[in-house]
């Protein structure tokens, strides 16, 4: 008995992340493009937001990101503003002035922590800011909020 008890005890520390991740669930696996040169922050954060239920793709710069976004058609663009090839700002414009990604989330999370540079992303088409080092729980609320709100949108279209 004592051995199936702890077989059985994963399980319930899963359903909290499975309640957590319904909303994505219920509109069939949300797609996150994360653009970072950095292999490290690439791998908590993949781990964690597939852990949340989304689909993860990765893009090292911005010239493979604006490539893997057309392509692929994330609902969310996770980028960082210091990318090799193209900048995050750079990024940003291109998707925006693209039919097929300009309807993409796009949350900047940067080690740029200035009023000015927020306010320059915030201008240029992204939907959220983020400074890192984030926490990977407020990292995936303000994705889920930016779906959300993307969803209400397109509902009242």
């Amino acid at each position: 008995r004592p051995a199936a008890a702890a077989r059985r005890a994963p399980p319930p520390a899963a359903a909290p992340q499975t309640a957590s991740t319904a909303p994505a669930a219920a509109a069939g696996k949300c797609r996150v493009l994360v653009v970072e040169d950095s292999p490290t922050v690439v791998t908590v954060l993949k781990y964690f937001l597939e852990n949340e239920g989304f689909e993860v793709l990765v893009a090292e710069d911005g010239i493979a990101g604006l490539e893997l976004a057309r392509s692929a058609t994330p609902d969310v663009v996770v980028s960082d503003l210091n990318l090799p090839g193209m900048d995050g700002i750079a990024l940003t414009k291109a998707l925006r002035e693209d039919p097929r990604t300009r309807d993409a989330a796009i949350l900047i999370l940067t080690s740029e922590t200035s009023v000015e540079s927020e306010s320059k992303g915030l201008e240029i088409g992204a939907d959220d800011y983020l400074a890192k080092p984030v926490e990977p729980k407020r990292l995936a609320a303000r994705i889920k909020a930016l779906l959300g709100a993307r969803a209400r949108r397109a509902a009242s279209a």
